[in-house]
């Protein structure tokens, strides 16, 4: 059984849900309650969490002694890969300690051994002399740390972060293309983010502080319309919004232009995906953003129901993750 808390665009939310058959699950019980937001890579107002989140406990039928995993929006997350390396005394078979000496907290993106090609576990080969591996560490902003276990309190006998944006790359983007590396453009209510992911770990990532939100707030004060108006024009593709719409979405390419860039250049030919079910759902977004990035991008979707709902998607990642891996 997992447990998982997700902070939406405008919702906060708990689940849980048990494995099913096929590596798929059934939701046993769902509570959702609105929430401020999360803008500028902070809470709008962290003082209203322990209360939502004691209703949402409320609300669910929890498992004896539960675990909690809580799904990091990717504003909260930063990575750094290192190359470690050690020297061995003498010829031996690799030990699980030595790797975890090696990677020293952080995850293994490849190892190489005496120099050969990488290879994704390093336990139990024979080595002559070097053990070498190419390593992430993934960092988790304090603050947000401390808000949950603040708001989690002693409801929960263990508490697990699990960023959303690396459950979304590897529920949705087949094995071999991220072995390979590839990109994923993660979109939500108010950031769009870029994450690059090798095999089952992120090796950048970079957060452009722009989402749906900012285009229905375009409408809204171009148009001296209400926010819910303009949110209804957006949805329904109303033509008075048009070039709103396109001069935001193109400002956010070319903020994601300068992001990728500023990481890897030859990222650009590696696959790109794009998925969340916010700005990716406006019609004219992806032929905007392939044409300023010069690229394909592949639409992603549920694998089950093939839909693309806001967070949607992106709740079911992190709750497979927590069942399954």
């Amino acid at each position: 059984m997992a447990c998982v808390l997700y902070f939406g665009g405008d919702k906060l939310s708990l689940i849980t849900a048990k494995p099913s058959v096929n590596q798929t699950f059934v939701t046993k019980s769902w509570a959702g309650l609105p929430y401020s937001g999360i803008v500028g890579g902070e809470f709008v107002d962290s003082s209203e969490l322990p209360k939502i989140v004691s209703k949402l406990v409320s609300s669910v039928t929890l498992p004896t002694l539960s675990k909690l995993t809580v799904a990091v929006p990717p504003c909260f997350c930063s990575v750094k890969v290192t190359q470690e390396k050690i020297s061995l005394k003498k010829p031996k078979k690799i030990t699980q300690k030595d790797v975890t000496d090696l990677l020293n907290g952080g995850r293994a993106v490849y190892f190489k051994i005496d120099g050969g090609k990488p290879i994704l576990d390093a336990v139990g080969y024979d080595a002559k002399n070097i053990l070498e591996a190419n390593v992430s560490h993934l960092a988790i902003a304090p603050e947000f740390c401390d808000a949950v276990n603040n708001c989690v309190g002693r409801k929960f006998a263990k508490v697990e972060f699990i960023p959303t944006v690396l459950a979304e790359a590897t529920y949705l983007i087949d094995t071999y293309v991220r072995d390979a590396t590839c990109v994923l453009l993660s979109c939500k209510m108010f950031t769009t983010t870029v994450a690059v992911i090798s095999g089952d770990q992120l090796v950048a990532l970079e957060t452009v502080e722009m989402g749906t939100a900012h285009v229905i707030n375009d409408i809204s004060l171009v148009l001296n319309v209400n926010y819910n108006l303009a949110k209804e024009m957006l949805d329904r593709n109303d033509p008075s919004v048009t070039e709103i719409v396109t001069a935001r979405i193109e400002d956010l390419a070319e903020q994601l232009l300068t992001a990728i860039n500023a990481t890897d250049k030859t990222l650009f030919n590696r696959p790109f995906f794009m998925g969340g079910g916010h700005i990716d759902a406006i019609p004219t977004v992806h032929e905007i953003l392939e044409g300023v990035l010069d690229v394909k991008i592949v639409p992603l979707v549920h694998p089950l129901t093939e839909s693309n709902d806001p967070d949607g998607v992106s709740r079911d990642a992190v709750i497979s993750t927590a069942l399954f891996n």
